[in-house]
């Protein structure tokens, strides 16, 4: 006894007892690591329900998959669909079990189609026929898009996954399966086109802005179209004189806007000043999100064009110059 209590009254014990209890927990966290590892590459990422179909390929994470049926009849050009069912992978993402629906649309040409809603279902079936017409000729230069979305009461609807399918005369007739998977914009360098009118009443001191239209904006929804505005900013140097920003025109990719901005400017700062015009998407997956813009002023404008519909505008005071520009990457104000 007296041996022991010695033991255990000596710092020395104590430290082998430190250490042996250390030496524990990372023995036991290498364990328990090890275990989970292999228990997730055992646990299967998606089980296909239609094997024997054939799966076009997406190297995206999946979220899901969806069957459908389609059939081309030449001599009509119409397209049918049949949305059998859906899978999706889990209710994760969602934090519970998803009221869902489906858009289908035809490239850009402004074909759309609803689903019915499935309510409280990861396995919905929606048995929803679709019809379009394209062209034969077009077929090759088009795909079809399918969106499933999640149905909120409250809150905007959002999108759950999607898949893309080329028209191609394998994919024209038959059933097939496609994975869903999350939305990617593309990312190219033509933005579409927009249309400004300038004008300068130098006794008035008032400078107008006039932002027209726009035309063959990217696809920004999931329905292929855009819910396009355009904000205006002028500064002065570097303070900001005038900001405002044009109503939304939902559903198009050639948003109309004809509305006109005025504030003041005395003709000695009128060269000084500096307009940003900035197009911006407003109900896709995050709001705001930029499309394209240009910058005008007489010695800051983007290419010789947007400079040169500046200084005619000062060159030709109440004359209204009006010019067709290219949207180009976001600027630096």
């Amino acid at each position: 006894m007296a041996f022991y209590s010695f033991l255990l009254s000596s710092p020395i014990y104590i430290y082998i007892i430190i250490a042996s209890l250390i030496a524990t927990l990372i023995v036991g966290c290498v364990i328990i690591g090890v275990y989970c590892f292999c228990c997730r590459r055992r646990s299967p990422d998606l089980e296909l329900d239609d094997e024997n179909l054939p799966l076009i390929q997406a190297k995206k994470r999946v979220l899901g998959q969806l069957t459908y049926t389609i059939g081309y009849t030449y001599s009509t050009a119409r397209i049918d669909i049949l949305i059998s069912h859906a899978k999706i992978l889990s209710s994760k993402a969602t934090g519970k079990t998803p009221d869902t629906y489906i858009i289908s649309s035809i490239g850009h040409s402004g074909q759309t189609d609803q689903s019915s809603t499935i309510t409280k279902n990861l396995k919905p079936k929606y048995n929803h026929y679709f019809e379009f017409y394209c062209p034969m000729e077009n077929l090759n230069n088009n795909s079809i898009n399918f969106v499933v979305y999640i149905h909120k009461k409250i809150h905007r609807d959002i999108p759950l996954g999607h898949c893309n399918v080329p028209l191609d005369e394998e994919r024209l007739q038959g059933k097939f399966t496609v994975e869903l998977t999350p939305y990617v914009p593309r990312d190219n360098s033509y933005k579409g086109e927009i249309c400004i009118m300038l004008r300068y009443h130098p006794v008035r001191r008032n400078l107008a802005v006039g932002i027209v239209e726009c035309k063959n904006l990217p696809q920004m929804d999931f329905d292929g179209t855009t819910n396009a505005y355009a904000k205006i900013k002028v500064k002065l140097k570097k303070e900001v004189i005038f900001q405002a920003k044009t109503r939304v025109k939902k559903k198009t990719r050639s948003p109309y806007f004809n509305e006109t901005f005025k504030f003041t400017v005395s003709p000695l700062n009128l060269t000084r000043i500096t307009i940003f015009i900035t197009v911006k998407e407003s109900e896709s997956i995050r709001r705001g999100v930029f499309i394209g813009s240009i910058k005008l002023g007489s010695l800051e404008s983007d290419n010789e064009l947007l400079e040169k519909h500046f200084n005619d505008m000062v060159a030709s005071p109440r004359s209204p110059q009006t010019m067709w520009h290219s949207l180009l990457p976001k600027y630096k104000d």
